[in-house]
């Protein structure tokens, strides 16, 4: 069995002393959520505004769920099991509004992207580190589940690519695993564009 080449901490729930020192020491940020209400108004809110403000984040791209999914109306049951329709509907309102919030507050270096890929993880990417939690069919929400935190400084990879992202090591290949669904993202994103030229 190979030694892994990279540190790894696992949290039962988002280690957030972690996530705030890695938002605080980086110039892009990608965050991969289908939603983002618990967000809002708290510490990683206050961060990111901060960062942005002073132009230390100089890119934060914020990857949530399209409402035009076809999976959209089943998956609120994975995120937020039992909720009543009123209460998601308010959810999803919040994330929306602080994701609009940022990008016109900060609209050089916020994007926002509507995926309708199925999500499979929440993931958050910085300069240093890959926060990883998972879905799950449980009255537990993603955040309170295991979270892996994955040091990738001395990886290097374009999620601009249409190539895969790839590596001889078994380590460095399952990390890829997680950022690809980043990239493939990115890539969706470009088609749907040149889609919508080619009309």
């Amino acid at each position: 069995m190979s030694t892994a080449p990279l540190a790894f901490n696992v949290s039962p729930s988002l280690d957030l002393g972690a996530l705030i020192h890695a938002l605080a020491q980086s110039r892009t940020v990608i965050m991969h959520a289908a939603i983002y209400s618990r967000f809002v108004n708290g510490v990683v809110d206050e961060v990111l505004s901060r960062q942005l403000a002073l132009g230390h984040l100089q890119q934060l791209v914020l990857i949530s769920a399209s409402a035009e999914a076809s999976w959209h109306t089943a998956f609120e049951q994975v995120l937020r099991q039992g909720i009543r329709p009123a209460a998601m509907a308010r959810e999803w309102h919040s994330s929306d509004r602080w994701i609009a919030s940022l990008v016109e507050r900060y609209p050089q270096q916020v994007q926002d992207i509507r995926s309708t890929l199925l999500p499979t993880q929440p993931m958050i990417l910085t300069d240093t580190r890959l926060f990883i939690g998972h879905y799950a069919h449980s009255a537990t929400a993603a955040g309170q589940g295991f979270w892996l935190e994955c040091n990738i400084e001395q990886l290097s990879f374009d999620l601009n690519s249409s190539a895969p992202l790839s590596s001889d090591d078994p380590w460095i290949q399952a990390v890829y695993r997680h950022i690809d669904e980043c990239r493939q993202i990115f890539a969706s994103q470009v088609q749907s564009w040149d889609q919508e030229l080619a009309i």
